[in-house]
């Protein structure tokens, strides 16, 4: 396990890793692992006292989208407690990748050629695209769990392609 100190921004100021002990099974980390490392951060015991120094940790990039001149290429980043489909395609890239052409947004057997800013303008059990208050392209059903209702999860595909 890696516990980090202090992640502000990209800088990392420590970075430790702990390992579970002879007999101590880490089938359950947050509970063999993580609870007594938070504990003990807890008491004021710092960080690197509770474990071996990391000196180069991996880090992990969120996967971005993919563009072409006439395609985005995005998938699900996120499923809320609604079954509504966060996608990692902003708006910026689509106003940028746009340039005033048609599009059509395609996910699971549904393809979507328009956008909507409420879930109520579309009729109840129809499919809705917006963007989101982060300005991230959303798939929602009115009155439904699209993530249920059209199989999809985490790291689904969702397509948006331009024409003229």
């Amino acid at each position: 396990m890696v516990l980090l100190d202090s992640w502000q921004g990209k800088l990392l100021k420590w970075c430790v890793e702990i390992e579970a002990t002879a007999g101590q099974a880490a089938t359950f980390p947050a509970q063999t692992l993580y609870a007594p490392a938070a504990t003990l951060l807890s008491q004021g015991v710092p960080l690197q006292e509770i474990g071996t120094p990391c000196p180069s940790p991996q880090r992990l990039i969120a996967r971005q989208p993919h563009s072409t001149d006439n395609q985005i290429m995005g998938h699900v980043i996120h499923v809320d407690h609604y079954g509504n489909l966060v996608t990692n395609s902003t708006q910026a890239l689509f106003e940028q990748q746009r340039r005033g052409n048609r599009f059509a947004i395609r996910f699971a057997w549904e393809s979507i050629d328009g956008l909507h800013t409420h879930y109520t303008q579309v009729e109840p059990g129809d499919c809705v695209c917006l963007f989101n208050r982060l300005a991230l392209l959303e798939i929602a059903i009115n009155q439904g769990r699209a993530a249920a209702l059209l199989g999809m999860q985490y790291d689904s595909p969702v397509c948006v392609t331009f024409h003229p």
